[in-house]
């Protein structure tokens, strides 16, 4: 059984007569949030002409003055990181483009869980190095730092300012930093909130480029192909919704990345078909490797590294899945969440835990493990109906440090704390996640398919393979074929797979299918009677 979802008829038929373009595309394109005919055209073809102007990030302009100040001055300027493919292509993007402006420039990522989340000053005190030698006189945070509020206040005391590139959510006051770029502060006039932290960099970027070299934004990109691969091989991983900015950067970014290049890293991440492979990959090392991964232009180097990466994968592979097995003895199936808390979970592993708990059980789910130093620490992961931040944010009284996104976040609690927050944590999911959950939950749902437009095979209009990439925010889209009877000569006039596994060629059905690249894929096969 299928059924159309509803879409404002108006404007679809408005869109119909603007764009000429078939029914079916423009549906499913109105549920990706496309209004008007610019939304359209911008999603199909994506071009850097369609990026918001830079200046409107919040803070932009201090942010600017203080860099060029640390340039002009030479003093040392320090990018503090994030252990995930976001953080570490912050990381790089940041560092690649101040030392192509001269700048004194180093980075630092902790490994997850090392520290408390984000800025952790008694590090940067205890190294010499940074503060003696190399003249640090300014950290630049990215994604990380929103909710660093004593730390960046410490760090001004001794000497150090901060300016912060993020993209979390600012869940209680924030820091006293010389600038604050995040699209998500209420300050913000930015007109696209969902940029991953790779993507504030980037646009960040490209407004210092364009102030101190004259540069717009196209020429740069012209130039420095691989700021945008960078800048995409992080949204994707962060998940953000795959619409306006950040689709622009994917699908450029991905263009680039087909490409072989001479530079050992790129030449190696260009023979992967799928990136999330390369993601798993990454996994396998510390975030300090995989800089020097994309940073150095030595090829042995960079091929060392990756031979460790394949040479640990099926270790690494076996761990996380011992790992998960371990959760699945321990965890805590409670009204609308589930809980993981057990002293002998790798703190490596928690966030594979919590996908996975996620995707299996679709609910929310907080894995907490122990720290050598006794306290505890968390990776949660919610649900379009759960916002784990508002159940993080009720309790944060008995928290040390929380932050993150309302689907993907993290805490550090004391020991003689944790059971009353689970205690609270249950309630406060009982009261607010399992009604919403319940409620899309329904038998009728459950049972009939949702089709975003309809389409007739086999003629397929070439816009479909526009649709994607697909991610977050744009997911593979239903198209409905009814009472067609399928022929085995489709598959010689277009790639076409079979996952449904119930084609009979010349039996009519109505036929539901998606699209991936240049491939269409059948994905349900429903027999008339």
């Amino acid at each position: 059984m299928w059924q159309l979802k509803e879409v404002d008829e108006k404007r679809l038929a408005l869109l119909q007569k603007e764009t000429e373009l078939p029914e079916g595309i423009l549906r499913a394109l109105i549920l990706r949030g496309m209004e008007t005919k610019e939304d359209v055209f911008s999603f199909l073809y994506p071009s850097e002409k369609d990026f918001h102007p830079s200046y409107l990030l919040p803070d932009i302009d201090q942010a600017l003055e203080r860099i060029k100040q640390a340039i002009k001055k030479k003093e040392g300027i320090l990018i503090w990181g994030h252990e995930d493919m976001d953080g570490i292509t912050s990381t790089v993007l940041l560092q690649g483009v101040l030392k192509d402006l001269r700048a004194e420039v180093f980075h630092f990522i902790p490994k997850k869980h090392q520290f408390k989340h984000g800025i952790y000053p008694p590090k940067i005190f205890s190294t010499e190095d940074w503060l003696g030698r190399n003249k640090i006189r300014l950290l630049i945070a990215v994604d990380c730092g929103t909710t660093n509020n004593s730390e960046v206040r410490e760090l001004k005391e001794k000497g150090v300012e901060t300016i912060i590139i993020d993209h979390h959510e600012a869940v209680i006051g924030l820091p006293e930093a010389v600038a604050i770029v995040n699209p998500k502060i209420p300050r913000s006039r930015y007109p696209f909130s969902e940029l991953a932290a790779v993507g504030v960099v980037f646009k960040f970027a490209s407004a210092l480029i364009e102030n101190l070299l004259g540069a717009k934004i196209g020429e740069w990109i012209g130039a420095k192909p691989e700021t945008l691969a960078l800048a995409s091989l992080g949204t994707i991983s962060d998940r953000v919704p795959l619409i306006k900015e950040n689709r622009i950067i994917v699908k450029k970014g991905i263009e680039f990345l087909r490409k072989e290049k001479t530079r050992p890293a790129w030449d190696i991440i260009s023979r992967f078909e799928d990136v999330n492979a390369l993601f798993s990959l990454f996994a396998t090392i510390d975030g300090e490797e995989a800089c020097q991964f994309f940073l150095t232009k030595d090829q042995e180097t960079v091929k060392g590294i990756f031979d460790k990466m394949v040479e640990r994968q099926e270790i690494f592979k076996k761990e996380v899945e011992e790992a998960i097995s371990l959760a699945e003895t321990v965890k805590s199936l409670y009204p609308g969440l589930i809980v993981v808390k057990n002293i002998f979970l790798n703190l490596r592993f928690l966030s594979h835990i919590a996908n996975r708990f996620r995707d299996k059980y679709f609910s929310p789910v907080l894995v907490i493990g122990k720290k050598e130093n006794g306290l505890w620490v968390a990776e949660c992961r919610g649900t379009d109906e759960a916002n784990l931040l508002e159940l993080l944010k009720e309790n944060s009284s008995l928290l040390l440090d929380w932050g993150g996104h309302k689907k993907a976040c993290g805490f550090s609690i004391k020991e003689e704390n944790l059971e009353n927050f689970i205690k609270k944590a249950r309630e406060y999911a009982e009261k607010e996640f399992l009604p919403k959950t319940q409620k899309n939950l329904g038998s009728d749902k459950e049972k009939t398919i949702m089709v975003d437009g309809i389409l007739p095979l086999p003629e397929v209009p070439e816009v479909v393979f526009l649709l994607p990439p697909f991610g977050e925010g744009n997911p593979p889209p239903f198209f409905l074929s009814p009472n067609t009877e399928f022929k085995e000569e489709w598959f010689r006039n277009f790639p076409i797979s079979d996952e449904s596994g119930k084609i009979i060629p010349g039996e009519r059905a109505d036929i539901i299918w998606t699209v991936q690249e240049k491939e269409i894929r059948i994905k349900f096969f429903l027999p008339l009677r």
